[in-house]
């Protein structure tokens, strides 16, 4: 996802996770005036292969 804002001074921005975000892996940077935010997703939201048994 890709979000511009351009505003001058103080400011809040507050936004909802996705249930599957880590939100202990959250990273934030800033840059030329610009705010990068990597959200990882956690562990247990990664796919898996099973197998499915046919009656």
């Amino acid at each position: 996802m890709h979000r511009s804002e351009r505003r001058y001074g103080k400011f809040t921005r507050s936004f909802r996770l996705p249930e599957d975000a880590d939100a202990d892996a959250i990273r934030a940077t800033a840059k030329d005036g610009v705010i990068t935010i990597a959200i990882a997703k956690s562990e247990k939201a990664t796919a898996r292969e099973i197998e499915v048994e046919l009656a």
